[in-house]
């Protein structure tokens, strides 16, 4: 089935804004748009999986996008779920900050990241909307791909898949050591997630961008097969030839991403 939605302003259906939320794991706050499925008023027992995204302006809103081009999220999964092609989810998008590189990243700043989304943002979703606990996902591109996949390699208790988008396997930024050779330290520093999470990774070579993280995704995912990372958890979608690094090309993954991690029901 193709879901090709008309372009929309603003973000589509029922949802809810937290502004400048804070953290005591957070140097500063952020707003966080939680997306409600459609029906969810219509039964009040169903509980709902959630998946987890970053870069929060980006992913409903072409208006607050910084190019002018959303993820799409609330247009696809307006159309998929009435027709049957996913369950109905919620999705929670929390906004990055200046600090967006460091807490998307490796290291303190970014574990504290990590820990805020899993052990703060999480339980304050739970507790406000009728979610199931025990089924979510993460999602991002870019820096939010890398951190997506680390908080899925550290808290596959929490966070059963990741949809890792042309994550920063790369060169890395101004000389610094390659966050293609960081990831393999940290794969081989840190346990082997079990169950292992679901891993929808992509990633295009349509600018020099994708091109230099299509190498380093090539090289992370020849690891963590050497590592035997299960193959049946490893979804690998690359290169996808002519995709540049932008929102645009990632909302074309969003209808294969979302029903993989929340399938359709019955």
């Amino acid at each position: 089935m193709d879901f090709s939605p008309a372009p929309a302003t603003g973000i589509v259906g029922n949802h809810a804004v937290w502004k400048a939320v804070e953290g005591k794991h957070l140097s500063e706050p952020r707003d966080v748009i939680v997306w409600l499925p459609p029906g969810y008023d219509g039964d009040a027992s169903r509980r709902h999986p959630v998946l987890y995204m970053h870069d929060g302006r980006q992913v409903f809103d072409p208006g607050t996008s910084t190019w002018g081009k959303d993820w799409r999220v609330d247009d696809f999964a307006e159309l998929m779920i009435p027709a049957g092609a996913m369950a109905p989810c919620i999705v929670v998008a929390s906004d990055c900050t200046p600090r967006r590189d460091e807490e998307y990243g490796l290291g303190p700043v970014g574990e504290a990241y990590q820990a805020w989304l899993a052990d703060e943002l999480k339980p304050a979703v739970d507790a406000a909307f009728r979610t199931d606990p025990a089924r979510n996902a993460v999602a991002g591109a870019s820096m939010g791909g890398l951190v997506s996949f680390l908080i899925a390699w550290r808290r596959p208790d929490l966070f059963q898949a990741a949809g890792v988008l042309s994550p920063a396997f790369g060169s890395g930024f101004r000389g610094e050591e390659s966050f293609t050779s960081r990831v393999k330290r940290f794969i081989d520093s840190t346990p082997m997630p079990s169950p292992a999470p679901k891993l929808f990774v992509s990633c295009g070579d349509g600018d020099e961008l994708e091109r230099d993280l299509l190498r380093g995704t090539e090289t992370i995912v020849a690891h963590l097969r050497e590592k035997s990372y299960p193959e049946d958890r490893l979804l690998c979608r690359f290169p996808l030839h002519g995709e540049p690094h932008n929102e645009e090309s990632w909302s074309h993954l969003v209808p294969e991403f979302l029903p993989c991690f929340f399938p359709p029901e019955g």
